[in-house]
Formats: C-alpha cells, structure tokens, sequence
C-alpha cells in the first residue's frame, strides 16, 4: 500500500512539473496608432502618434502609401521608423510641402515577431 501511495505522489508531482514549465505565454505589447484618421492642414505639421500598452525599448517599422508624393507634396520625420527609448508613445511629424486638398497619406506600422505586435 505504500508503495503504491508513493507511486501516486511521484506521478502528481511530475504531472505538477510538468504544468508549471507549460506556463502561459506572455501577451506581447500592442503598438497602434493612438487615432484612425488625421487631418493635415494646408500649411502645417502634423503629429502622428503611436502608442503602445507597456514601455517598449523596440524601434517600430512604418510604411508610406496614399496618393501623395513623399518629398513632392510633404516630407515625414523620422523617415522608416520611430523609436520609443523605453516609452509608451512615438511620434511621426508629417509636414506638407503642396496642397493636399484631393490627396492622402496612408501611414502603417510593421509588427516585429517576438517583440510586439500591431493594434487597429
């Protein structure tokens, strides 16, 4: 009878191991945009801010799209990436350059596997 009790304390101690190192994953954090849509006057700048749920210390990729030119019809800072430096928020300063009354520009962020990944 013993023996067969230490059997069974051995076997829910390993199943007990074996589910603490099967811990959950941590959520990774979530880079967005902190609005959907911005309205960039005819002759200033604009700040576009992206934000995250935690600090992060990652550089986040973005890409330019939209039917206005870069460097033709406005200019962007920084140019490929924002880096946060142990932050919850980066900018992107876009500054128009040419009217853009009938054009857009279409910022998105790049998630990073591992490191975070991209909200709405």
């Amino acid at each position: 009878m013993f023996m067969r009790m230490k059997k069974i304390t051995i076997a829910l101690a390993a199943a007990l191991a074996v589910l603490s190192a099967c811990e959950k994953t941590p959520a990774l954090p979530v880079v967005q945009f902190d609005k959907t849509n911005y309205i960039l006057p005819a002759d200033e700048p604009v700040t576009v801010k992206v934000v995250s749920d935690v600090a992060l210390t990652d550089d986040v990729t973005f890409t330019l799209g939209g039917t206005a030119v870069k460097d033709v019809d406005y200019t962007v800072s920084p140019e490929q990436s924002v880096s946060f430096t142990d932050a919850v928020a980066a900018e992107i300063v876009i500054t128009p350059l040419n009217n853009l009354e009938d054009k857009n520009i279409v910022l998105e962020l790049a998630a990073q596997a591992g490191s975070f990944t991209v909200g709405q």
